[in-house]
């Protein structure tokens, strides 16, 4: 993975955003020599929230199963309990 200063990326955002959208590449923007943020293509964007609608859906359903058999309580009394 390929790391670019800020500095560089002010200078080079063009060349930049060209490598991560039509080559893929990964690119670690740093910040005072440190990872700050990193650039992907879109594509990967859109697999990684694909992932996460998925592991969130898994963890619905693990609730779901958790809470059968339990009592449900209403909104009103949610809120209440919350102090809402």
């Amino acid at each position: 993975m390929t790391h670019v200063g800020v500095t560089k990326l002010r200078s080079d955002a063009a060349e930049i955003i060209s490598r991560v959208q039509y080559k893929g590449e990964r690119i670690i923007l740093e910040r005072h020599g440190k990872p700050a943020a990193a650039l992907i293509s879109i594509k990967e964007l859109e697999f990684f929230e694909r992932l996460e609608d998925r592991l969130d859906d898994l963890a619905a359903d693990e609730a779901m199963r958790e809470s059968e058999g339990k009592p449900l309580i209403s909104w009103e009394q949610l809120k209440a309990d919350l102090g809402l």
